[in-house]
């Protein structure tokens, strides 16, 4: 059964659709990606966002980039089908354009933990399955103390940022190993 994989950015507030086009050729490579790019207006429950989907070079699987105006996020997803390792590529590409902290998982992952804090207790979380620390990040927690958590995959970025992984060959985690690596971090 295939599911989802995705990768959240929480971006500063004056973010425009500009730099939404930037992350989008960052990732996508494709130069003008502007009409290809939907807007959605949903009713007012739901959030407005800009949506551009795209096929890696020499994949079948579909990427969608969306930018939650109101929201403040861009998120990226694709089906876990798609290669982790690319999918990991395309969301340091990203980091390299946003440069604020990046949060993913697969859609199954939350499940016990959004029973357990609800929707609105997952949204003030900030360990799951896959991490990008921010430079800032890392000097406030430590290098070592995020080096030394049970990551597989612990890989400093070239501007000090700090990416992890709970499971290098998925976006996947128990609620167990999560509630272990925020303590040990201090981010409960």
């Amino acid at each position: 059964m295939s599911n989802s994989i995705n990768a959240t950015f929480k971006v500063p507030q004056g973010f425009e659709k500009k730099d939404f086009i930037q992350v989008i050729k960052k990732i996508s490579g494709i130069d003008n990606p502007e009409k290809d790019i939907q807007e959605h207006k949903p009713p007012k429950r739901l959030s407005h966002y800009f949506l551009f989907s795209f096929l890696p070079k020499g994949q079948e699987m579909a990427v969608d980039v969306r930018w939650y105006k109101d929201d403040s996020k861009v998120n990226i997803s694709s089906s876990s089908y798609l290669p982790i390792d690319l999918f990991v590529t395309l969301v340091k590409k990203a980091y390299s354009i946003l440069k604020v902290p990046c949060h993913g998982n697969d859609e199954l992952t939350l499940n016990p933990e959004i029973e357990e804090v609800g929707e609105e207790g997952i949204a003030n979380r900030r360990i799951f399955s896959f991490n990008i620390f921010t430079p800032e990040e890392v000097e406030k927690i430590g290098e070592t103390t995020i080096m030394k958590a049970p990551w597989e995959v612990k890989e400093k970025l070239k501007d000090g940022s700090i990416l992890t992984q709970i499971d290098k060959e998925s976006f996947s985690s128990s609620l167990e190993e999560r509630k272990k690596i925020r303590k040990m971090l201090n981010h409960e």
